[in-house]
């Protein structure tokens, strides 16, 4: 509304220049007294420079419109400070004798304290009555008035007598809309707050107000001066004026006007009543083109017919008082989430009334009886110490509260103690309380045996704070179901003997346990389903009952600070289908009949600080059993099983889980089951050790296995690992009297790694594995295995390396249809006081590398077979046999180190580096191979054979068999047979048997060592080609040996059937009387690189060429 009007004055002013026309007065001469005059209109004349202003408009007659400028200094009725007023009088109908006219007024205001505008807009009408002689007017006004602090308004009129020698008016304000608006307030803060009524207060508080007053004023003024260009008037009068609840301000006021022309005028004012004081005014008007509206009319004398034109006098400025209200009350406590009043409805004994502070309720029933309690959005507060039965049904946004412990609400202030609360005055019910939205129930003991004590169904924003909660209910203590907002239990502890002490039901908000311990004495503590959100439990003990904890097929983010658990008939802690996450900080469980823990189909589970105990009077239950677990960490906790049952069982796992320094101690039967799935388990500093019992079972699992120590004893098998293909790591192993084998693999196609342990008293075989890949064990002691020390069959890839096996009834190492790649290296087999047959017996059934270095091999006092004994069966093979140490003391071994090969594939053999001994004891040969089939490059280099000091029997210090089908080349090259301070008897020094061959079979003895100077051996070397009776070609080297201690031969060469040798004999070393034979059977034929130099070539050797069959010289013993 402010803006139209300023719009309308600003158009208005924007108007070009207007002004009356020009009207010769009645001439009062100076000599007479001024009084009645009368006049004839027809002694009006209209000038010229009316035309120039206005033109020929018919519009305007007499009086014209007229804009100007008026200041008011000083205060005035409801007005501090000074006010501008820009002015705009329009005349709109006037009759033709110009005896009555209806016109339109505007001012814009400008308060020159804040500069905040305001404005008038009026229409009035004046009437001449010429036979009084008198101008009557009247007039309605719209106005408006910012102050800065608040806006107004109000309808303003009066009525005006205007005479030629006196005047008088009345004007009437009347405010519409907000008539009074509250600006501010001080509060003069108290220390003390107290309850009047229904609501608490503090302090005493002043408002400040502005009010637009309604009232009415009345002037009367008569000219006591006139003079040529002045006009002097003196006004009297009172006004009445009073805002809504207050007094009123009755007051009187005087005024003086002179017009010192008819462009200005000069107005001086004093008022006084009680309200706004004594206030003085100074104002000075500016109008053109003049005051009356009668352009070039005289300065003074005006008439009032002369006075149709003028601005009506009154209040401009909306009449505004302000004032301020003290309460002594003070102020309510607002609630600053609703902002309104804190409502309370009291109880205390002796109470008879309306709930109020003064005449409380007597007992909770009839304060819920209260319709004003039905509607909520209250404080029901219980000042007794009292006892009650009853089941109460909050209404929303209602807080129940005692007087026991300190309450606190949120007010304007801040947190505030409630007044009386702290007292320790708790009172008693039996029964219950239904929440509803926003509620709480605070400071009670709550007894229920036939019901909840607490039920919050579907809503939310609930608080039970410093209660004790105690029930016999066959259901539940606390039933909250479709929870809509948070729950929130602080420092309630929660007691049940029968049924269950939470449940909480088809929610998805959170629900927090603060301080709030939960206790099921012959009940179940808590029961979480279909529910999601935040749950965050306290402490939880539960002394029998079926599940201390059962949550199903929920989504919560779970946590338990602790749980305590005993002889529960089912499961401490039964997870099934939890999509969210658990973790139990600490707690003890112990002797639960199905599961200490039991967790189905569940996700992000973490325990915690546990410690599961079963005592051996539980036949059946499990300390931790997870089916379908995704996720699971146990760290920091202690499993000690005496029971029967499996300590720890976890069966199709996927993510991850770790048991991270959770020693399990089991008695009897099994310590941990792994079965199926897909997980990263891992056990870091968690070791399992059982008694009377196994140590861990792993069934078709996949993913990776990452065990600690194992250790057993009186079990049947500490480790038992059969089918799938996980990655299996064991830390160490330790087995003591097991009944079969400590170890055993079958069917695993993942890998399994062995880094430590010690098995002794062994059942069977101290390891078994059949039909796996990828298994390696290392760092192992068995001790007496019955059978075998380690025995695989079907293996790939197959490492072991550094074990010690001791005193094997059978094969240390037993390896059957081995393939891959695989290594024995490192270990130590002894013989004490028992024989065993093969030290390291290994067969491949196809494509196979395999290393076996660095073994030591020993046997005292026993006979045993062979120490490493290798067959091949089929594809290509790559076998090394380096760096071994085989030895005997009186005793004997069969070979030393045999090799049969019977792959028609390729087998590349390399045998070196390694030491054979035989002290007083009888061998076979040192290093015995054989080929059957295929082609073979075999390398036998740096052997050193029968290398002690006593006297010792071998059948042959290096024989080699060649019954091959393809290309072969043989390097036997650098090997000692023999070198013994005492006679060392052997058969042959070297024997090369070449059965079959084709004209790719070449053989190289080069640098050997054969024999010292009391040595008895056969032959040193011998090389014989043919027994087969098929027609062969082959290529022999013998150069560079050392060759002593002879029997028969340095070199015996025996060629049969049409077979064709080509050698090169050269540069050996032989003794005096070492013979060179050569022994060419019917049909055969040897070819000798450089024959006729044949003895000068070696030493002087005698050379015999003997037999039925052809000898030729060669100049390259390689070609055909």
């Amino acid at each position: 509304m402010l803006r139209h009007y300023l719009a309308i004055t600003v158009l208005l002013v924007a108007s070009p220049p207007l002004a009356s026309a020009a009207f010769d007065p009645y001439h009062l001469g100076y000599e007479e007294t001024p009084g009645r005059v009368s006049y004839d209109a027809t002694d009006e004349s209209y000038n010229a420079d009316v035309a120039e202003l206005f033109g020929k408009h018919a519009w305007f007659g007499r009086f014209h419109p007229h804009f100007g400028y008026r200041h008011e200094l000083g205060d005035t009725i409801g007005r501090t400070g000074g006010l501008s007023s820009f002015d705009l009088f329009f005349p709109v109908l006037e009759d033709c004798n110009s005896e009555w006219l209806i016109f339109v007024d505007a001012q814009l205001l400008l308060d020159d304290q804040n500069n905040n505008l305001g404005s008038n807009l009026g229409v009035g009408a004046r009437r001449y009555l010429p036979g009084w002689n008198q101008t009557l007017g009247a007039y309605v006004y719209h106005d408006t008035r910012d102050t800065g602090l608040a806006s107004f308004q109000q309808v303003s009129g009066g009525f005006e007598i205007l005479d030629d020698l006196f005047e008088t008016r009345v004007n009437w304000y009347v405010p519409t809309g907000q008539t009074q608006s509250q600006w501010g307030e001080e509060l003069v803060p108290g220390s003390t707050f107290r309850f009047v009524n229904h609501q608490l207060y503090t302090g005493a508080i002043t408002r400040y107000y502005q009010n637009a007053l309604l009232g009415a004023d009345l002037e009367t003024g008569v000219r006591v001066f006139t003079g040529y260009k002045t006009d002097l008037r003196a006004f009297g009068g009172c006004y009445f004026f009073q805002a809504q609840n207050s007094d009123a301000a009755w007051g009187w006021k005087s005024r003086i006007e002179t017009r010192i022309s008819d462009l200005v005028a000069l107005n001086l004012s004093v008022q006084h009543d009680d309200i706004f004081q004594t206030t003085v005014n100074f104002a000075v008007s500016v109008q053109w083109p003049s005051l009356s509206g009668l352009r070039d009319g005289p300065a003074a004398g005006l008439v009032a017919r002369d006075r149709l034109g003028e601005t009506p006098e009154r209040l401009r400025s909306i009449v505004v008082q302000n004032r301020s209200v003290e309460d002594p009350n003070g102020t309510p406590v607002i609630n600053p989430a609703t902002g309104n009043p804190y409502y309370f409805t009291h109880v205390a004994t002796g109470g008879n009334s309306d709930g109020s502070y003064e005449d409380p309720y007597s007992t909770l029933a009839k304060a819920f009886a209260d319709p004003r309690t039905q509607q909520g959005d209250l404080i029901v507060y219980d000042h007794r110490d009292a006892s009650e039965a009853g089941d109460f049904v909050l209404a929303q946004n209602t807080r129940v509260l005692s007087t026991g412990p300190a309450q606190y609400i949120n007010t304007q202030f801040g947190q505030l103690q409630i007044p009386d609360s702290g007292s320790g005055l708790i009172p008693q019910i039996t029964g219950s309380f239904t929440m509803h939205h926003n509620t709480e129930v605070t400071g009670f003991n709550l007894i229920n045996g036939s019901g909840p004590a607490i039920t919050a169904n579907g809503v939310g924003n609930v608080l039970i704070s410093q209660n004790t909660i105690n029930s016999s209910y066959a259901g539940s203590a606390v039933f909250l179901n479709g929870l809509t907002g948070p729950v929130t239990f602080n420092q309630s502890p929660i007691t049940a003997t029968s049924g269950t002490a939470i449940s909480i039901h088809n929610s998805s908000t959170d629900v927090t346990f603060t301080d709030s311990t939960i206790t099921g004495t012959g009940a179940n503590a808590v029961d979480i389903l279909n529910s999601g959100g935040t749950i965050q439990l306290g402490s939880i003990t539960a002394t029998g009952g079926t599940t201390a904890v059962n949550i199903d097929n929920s989504t919560a983010h779970i946590t338990i600070d602790e749980l305590n658990s005993t002889n529960a008939s089912n499961s401490a802690l039964a997870v099934n289908q939890l999509t969210g996450s658990l973790e139990v900080k600490q707690g003890t469980i112990t002797n639960s009949g199905v599961a200490g823990v039991q967790l189905t189909d569940s996700t992000e589970i973490t325990l915690r600080d546990l410690t599961i105990n079963t005592p051996a009077s539980n036949p059946t239950g499990t300390s931790i059993t997870a089916t379908g677990t995704s996720n699971l960490l146990v760290a920091s906790s202690t499993i000690n099983h005496a029971g029967a049952g499996t300590a720890v069982s976890l069966t199709n796992s996927s993510g991850t889980v770790t048991f991270d320094q959770t020693p399990i101690t089991k008695d009897d039967g099994l310590a941990v089951s792994i079965s199926g799935g897909n997980a990263n388990i891992t056990f870091t500093g968690s070791d399992i050790t059982n008694t009377d019992g196994e140590g861990i079972d792993i069934q078709n699992a996949g993913g990776s296995i990452q065990l600690g120590t194992i250790t057993t004893t009186n079990g049947a098998v500490s480790a038992n690992i059969n089918g799938g293909d996980a990655d299996i790591t064991i830390a160490e192993l330790n087995s003591d009297s097991a009944s079969t084998s400590p170890l055993v693999i079958n069917n695993q196609t993942g890998s399994f790694t062995l880094n430590g342990g010690t098995f002794t008293s062994i059942g069977t075989a101290g390891a078994q594995i059949t039909n796996s890949s990828n298994v390696t064990i290392q760092g192992v002691t068995m001790q007496t295995p019955s059978t075998y020390g380690i025995y695989a069959q079907n293996v790939n890839n197959l490492n072991l390396n550094g074990n010690t096996i001791i005193d094997v009834s059978l094969d240390g190492i037993y390896v059957q249809n081995l393939t891959g790649t695989s290594s024995i290296s490192g270990n130590t087999i002894r013989s004490l006081l028992s024989a065993f047959d093969n030290a390291i017996e290994v067969s491949t059934s196809g494509d196979a590398s395999l290393d076996i270095d660095n073994n030591i091999i020993s046997s005292i006092l026993t006979i045993g077979s062979n120490g490493i004994d290798v067959t091949t069966g089929a594809g290509n093979s790559t076998i090394n046999i380096r760096g071994n140490q085989i030895s005997s003391v009186a005793n004997g071994f069969g070979d030393a180190i045999h090799f049969t090969g019977n792959s028609t594939g390729t087998t590349n053999l390399t045998i070196s580096g390694n030491t054979v001994e035989n002290t007083l004891g009888i061998f076979g040969d040192a290093i015995d191979v054989r080929y059957n089939a295929g082609s073979a490059t075999t390398s036998i280099v740096s052997n050193t054979i029968d290398s002690d000091d006593l006297l010792n029997l071998m059948n042959g210090g290096i024989y080699l068999n060649l019954n091959t089908t393809g290309a072969t080349e043989t390097f036997i090259d650098q090997n000692i047979v023999s070198d013994d301070a005492l006679a060392g008897l052997l058969n042959d020094g070297i024997f090369v048997d070449i059965d079959r061959g084709t004209n790719d079979t070449i053989v190289h003895v080069t640098n050997n060592e054969l024999g010292g100077s009391t040595d008895i051996l056969d032959d040193g070397i011998q090389i014989r080609m043919g027994n087969s009776g098929v027609s062969n070609v082959a290529h022999v080297q013998v150069n560079d040996n050392q060759i002593y201690g002879l029997l028969n031969f340095g070199l015996n060469v025996s060629v049969a059937n049409a077979n064709t040798i080509s050698m090169q004999v050269d540069g050996n070393d032989t003794s005096l009387l070492t013979t060179l034979n050569f022994l060419s059977g019917l049909g055969a034929t040897t070819k000798i690189e450089d024959i006729s130099n044949l003895s000068a070539n070696n030493s002087n050797a005698i050379v015999l060429l003997l037999g039925l069959g052809s000898y030729q010289n060669t100049t390259d013993w390689l070609l055909p």
